[in-house]
């Protein structure tokens, strides 16, 4: 009886909301995968003037109701701001008006309700953990994008198809028109495996160094929001999913590379090879055959940047992954070494490829042997590597255009992003060049303060991209807005704006989920999610127009985005509108036709925009997700912090029988200071000896993680300072529950202070003179 009570109170309350509720109005914009209690909320309401849903809507009233779903009551009312006094903003062709809602965090089901026009917005939850799902969406959308395997129902659901692309790329030969074409069989190789580069089923090397290193620095930067549960093949082998999935791409760029380090430049067609499919449908069933193209230093360079980058990752899973982190690093050295002896440039013949051209311009390649000298130099401390960062990275050949981030004295949204990414990395590398790293501190900070910040009240959507800016690829390129701002936050460039850059960067966030012109939400399957209003289709060869998946591709894929330089083949001889003849940001439709309507540079997924989409998700989708901890771990033990005064010095020991013996013998010198921080006892495939130093002169030690550092110390001074022996364990790389530890150098003493606390962190930043501590990056990870 209770339960048929029950039954009929909810039949009652859903009848009397359908009831109730109004109309459903698109132009009243918000989230709608949802918000997190903590942040700000923001939603606009459009009268759109010009573009496709011009004539649409009616002024909203002064004052709207945020209303609660389950039962419409009002919880509170909003007085709307008009965006810049009503006037018409050029990019969306829209009016606006916005209305803030940050206080409340109540977790619940709410709506935006206009009482002029009796209209309400789609719904939207509050709740801690609004991008956890559709986080782990984008993360799994790279398996499907994997080649040389099947998709099968127990990963993929109902996408799914046979083993694609390994009969016709088990033994490939290479294609080179200037060595007169398709070379002899002597050439053959395996080259399986690896993700289709987007929706055509083509393969690059040459790209990849910059989803690798968003892939990576995601997880580095928020492990705990990347668990081991995703649903693909590797799940639950110890090692978190998204670390699995960039190995999927490693290996096939191993079977990429020469023994003398060089790496082959993709694998593609020719253009005269016509098979079944061509591409089209099921990958499976394509037949045509695939080559692979010569070698270049640019691959070569991406190559270099991503094993290093893998490396350091992989390092606490050997169980996982039993001996990769040693092999990636050996791969990556070889790749270094031959970009070391081939400083010009060599490009593949591309002519005779159906691809778009993998060969990068000077500048651009440059660019990725910065970014490989700063991947290696992190990985080994091997000062070879800083010095030749530190000699290119202000270089003018750098320049992406015109623009160098520090000849220019900002970092930018657009250009140099290889470039950039390599002076976020140098920034957490020991034994960094401490005025270069300045220099780059105060860019960053001067190009989210010219844009991402400075920009932010020319956007009514509060997500400001230069009209330019939508064109091919705009998805991707509106991430980059949010990244310069997650970069500053975590550099801490300007710690009183660091709260202000986090919310900026969420913003951009909302423009995915649909508080957009249009209110797309451009993720497939987004209703998964919470969404009401997701694209339906996307340009890829497996989701193709007319096949059975044309309206239901794969989930969590992140479409192409607005683009008003669109436009069809000549011989389609018409306008297509939308997306042409649109303000720029209303220049999308949601369509995957191919010749020679051409919707690929509209609707075309990348891994590209994916992995930077998958970045700015995890920055604010909640932890822990369970992230996996490596086994076989040995006991955490605490290292205790000495303070020395006379010399102002810190000695640190996990020593239990060194720690009473300081106490009861050198206690008028030392001063415990009580627990630093939890390190790691003895030797596993997870734990790195750290190394302590004696210096003879001051009395003081020095401790370091890197081989290549501690023996250039003891070779450089050997007068100064003996090898002492391993002082404890220490991680190479984040993993579930450990924190990284800050390093900062004492010129006084040659020694250094460690600090896992972010808190002691800032304060010796702000407080401390540089010439006193000089702050140098992480230097292990540790438990708290």
């Amino acid at each position: 009886m209770r339960i048929q009570t029950s039954l009929l109170h909810a039949l009652v309350l859903i009848l009397a909301y359908s009831l109730n509720a109004a109309p459903i109005s698109e132009l009243i914009v918000v989230d709608q995968l949802g918000y997190r209690p903590a942040s700000d909320k923001w939603f606009m309401i459009a009268v759109p003037v010009t573009g496709q849903n011009a004539g649409q809507g009616r002024p909203p009233a002064s004052e709207v109701q945020i209303r609660r779903t389950s039962d419409l009551a009002v919880i509170q009312s909003i007085s709307l701001l008009r965006w810049s006094n009503g006037a018409v903003h050029s990019s969306s062709g829209d009016r606006v008006w916005q209305g803030e809602f940050s206080n409340l965090r109540s977790p619940g089901t709410y709506h935006i309700y206009d009482p002029a026009n009796d209209v309400q917005s789609f719904d939207f939850d509050i709740r801690e953990d609004a991008y956890n799902s559709i986080l782990t969406a984008s993360t799994k959308s790279y398996y499907y994008q994997r080649s040389g395997t099947a998709i099968t129902p127990e990963y993929g659901e109902q996408w799914t198809h046979g083993p694609a692309h390994i009969a016709n790329q088990l033994a490939s030969r290479m294609f080179d028109n200037s060595l007169g074409g398709i070379q002899p069989e002597s050439t053959a190789l395996d080259i399986t495996g690896g993700w289709y580069d987007a929706g055509d089923y083509r393969k690059y090397t040459s790209w990849m160094a910059e989803i690798i290193w968003d892939l990576g620095t995601a997880y580095e930067w928020w492990p705990s929001v990347f668990g081991d549960q995703s649903g693909i093949p590797e799940s639950g082998n110890g090692t978190p999913d998204i670390l699995d999935e960039i190995m999927w791409e490693i290996q096939w760029m191993l079977k990429m590379q020469r023994s003398d380090g060089a790496l082959y430049s993709g694998v593609f067609v020719i253009r005269r090879d016509q098979g079944f499919g061509n591409g089209v449908g099921d990958p499976s069933t394509e037949d045509r055959p695939y080559y692979y193209a010569n070698i270049s230093t640019s691959a070569t360079a991406s190559g270099a940047a991503s094993f290093a980058i893998a490396s350091r990752l992989l390092a606490p899973f050997e169980s996982s992954w039993p001996g990769a982190s040693a092999r990636l690093r050996e791969a990556a050295i070889r790749a270094w070494q031959f970009l070391a002896n081939h400083p010009s440039p060599i490009h593949y013949d591309h002519s005779g490829f159906d691809n778009a051209d993998a060969n990068k311009n000077a500048g651009a390649e440059l660019r990725l042997r910065v970014l490989a000298a700063a991947e290696l130099f992190r990985l080994t401390g091997d000062t070879a590597y800083r010095d030749w960062f530190d000699q290119y990275q202000a270089h003018p050949s750098t320049s992406d255009g015109s623009h160098n981030p520090i000849i220019n004295g900002y970092f930018e949204s657009g250009g140099s992003f290889d470039l950039q990414r390599a002076m976020i990395t140098y920034c957490q590398s020991a034994g960094a060049t401490p005025s270069i790293t300045a220099a780059i501190r105060q860019s960053l900070d001067e190009g989210v303060r010219r844009q991402t910040y400075g920009q932010r009240h020319n956007d009514p959507y509060k997500c400001f991209m230069w009209d330019g800016h939508y064109t091919w690829s705009s998805n991707g390129l509106k991430a980059q807005w949010a990244m310069i701002a997650l970069w500053a936050a975590k550099l801490q460039t300007n710690p009183g704006m660091t709260g202000t850059y986090l919310a900026l960067a969420e913003e951009y966030l909302h423009y995915y989920h649909g508080r957009n012109p249009l209110g797309w939400t451009f993720i497939t399957q987004a209703q998964r999610f919470g969404a009401d209003k997701p694209i339906t289709q996307i340009y890829h060869g497996w989701f193709h127009d007319g096949t059975k998946w044309d309206t239901n591709p794969a989930p969590g894929i992140l479409a192409g985005g607005p683009n008003q330089y669109f436009s069809p083949d000549s011989s389609y001889r018409g306008i297509i509108s939308p997306p042409q003849n649109q303000p720029p940001m209303k220049s999308y439709k949601d369509w995957n036709a191919s010749w020679p309507e051409n919707s690929w540079s509209v609707t075309e997924n990348s891994t590209g925009y994916q992995s930077r989409y998958t970045f700015l998700l995890a920055a604010f989708a909640s932890g822990p997700t369970t992230p996996p901890q490596p086994s076989g771990d040995p006991s955490r033990v605490p290292l205790y912090r000495f303070h020395r005064a006379d010399n102002n010095s810190h000695f640190f020991t996990a020593s239990e029988a060194e720690k009473s013996n300081v106490i009861a013998t050198m206690s008028a010198t030392y001063a415990l200071e009580g627990i630093s921080h939890h390190v790691l006892a003895g030797a596993t495939p997870h734990a790195m000896p750290v190394y302590r130093l004696y210096n003879r002169i001051s009395g003081s030690h020095f401790y370091t993680m890197t081989v290549s550092e501690r023996d250039s110390v003891l070779s450089d001074m050997p007068d100064v300072f003996s090898l002492e022996g391993i002082a404890f364990h220490a991680l190479a790389g984040p993993v579930s529950g450990a924190l990284p530890v800050y390093r900062f150098y004492a010129s006084r003493t040659a020694s250094h202070f460690f600090t896992i606390s972010e808190a002691e962190k800032q304060y010796v930043q702000n407080n401390v003179p540089e010439s006193v501590l000089r702050y140098e990056g992480i230097a292990w990870w540790a438990f708290p």
